[in-house]
């Protein structure tokens, strides 16, 4: 029995191909039937690795599937579309939809039917270029902020210190005491009670205790005084003391240690504070109470 071969000029008999052209080599060392089988093969790899890279630039699976299949078919309907693109027919109407808010499709009108067709590569070209410009506004955008962060967090550690004059200005003080006090809570205090007792008054001293027993302050104060009188009866609940000696270690104020803040206060003359915010200075001045607070006895 004699077979066709590709071209219908070659017979076979058996397995031996007695004349025609489909067996003989073309100029690259394959034969036609070998050409024929490794063309489709190759398109389908460039294809599959178009799909790829059109969803690495933001395309979905599905619109990278719709968007090739309208490519390799030209204007076509949204039916058309889908069998080329093996996805139904309700998903390639909303895929064609972004591709063409995308910029990537159009369509036109012809007699009934509607017809979908991809723009030119110059259009997927132009959205590339709008990507890379937008990430690299947003590089240079992180890296003007991150820049400012390095600055900011890089600043050396200068003490914030804010000057308070008169009796107005120990309010303040007081008050930024208590408010801090209501998260911190642990207060260490060195205070010259015979000097305070002549600038604050004891109701004010009482309303002072009854905010930061109120903020759950726990306080420790080193004192000094001359006279017997119990200062701390009522705070015994939220307050520690120890004396100092007034003759050997005489002062003139009041130094309060609280979170990474110290205030400092002077009962003369003049009634100045200071209040210095700096965690580095807060830590030595607090070890340098807790010395003082394990020397002293209860």
């Amino acid at each position: 029995m004699s077979v066709d071969v590709v071209s219908g000029r070659g017979r076979s008999t058996g397995n031996h191909v007695i004349s025609g052209r489909s067996g003989q080599p073309s100029s690259g060392g394959l034969t036609r039937r070998e050409e024929s089988v490794k063309v489709p093969t190759l398109f389908m790899e460039v294809k599959e690795r178009l799909k790829k890279e059109l969803e690495n630039i933001g395309l979905s699976e599905k619109e990278a599937r719709v968007y090739l299949a309208a490519l390799e078919l030209g204007p076509s309907t949204a039916q058309q579309i889908a069998a080329k693109a093996t996805v139904n027919r309700p998903t390639t109407y909303i895929m064609i939809e972004s591709l063409v808010k995308r910029g990537l499709m159009s369509s036109f009108q012809k007699g009934k039917k509607k017809y979908f067709v991809c723009e030119s590569l110059h259009a997927l070209k132009e959205q590339l270029d709008q990507q890379i410009k937008e990430l690299q506004d947003k590089k240079s955008n992180f890296l003007d902020l991150f820049s400012l962060f390095e600055k900011l967090s890089s600043v050396d550690e200068r003490p914030k210190v804010t000057l308070f004059e008169g009796v107005q200005g120990i309010r303040q003080v007081q008050n930024d005491i208590v408010e801090t006090a209501k998260k911190v809570k642990k207060i260490d205090n060195l205070v010259s009670v015979d000097h305070a007792r002549k600038i604050i008054g004891r109701d004010e001293l009482t309303e002072l205790w009854n905010n930061l027993r109120d903020a759950g302050a726990q306080i420790r104060t080193i004192y000094t005084k001359q006279d017997e009188q119990d200062e701390f009866e009522e705070v015994r609940d939220f307050w520690k003391g120890r004396l100092l000696s007034v003759k050997q270690h005489p002062f003139n104020g009041e130094v309060s240690i609280y979170g990474d803040k110290v205030a400092a206060l002077t009962y003369g003359t003049d009634v100045v504070g200071v209040l210095i915010e700096n965690k580095n200075i807060a830590q030595t001045l607090s070890t340098l109470f807790e010395l003082a607070w394990e020397s002293l006895e209860d």
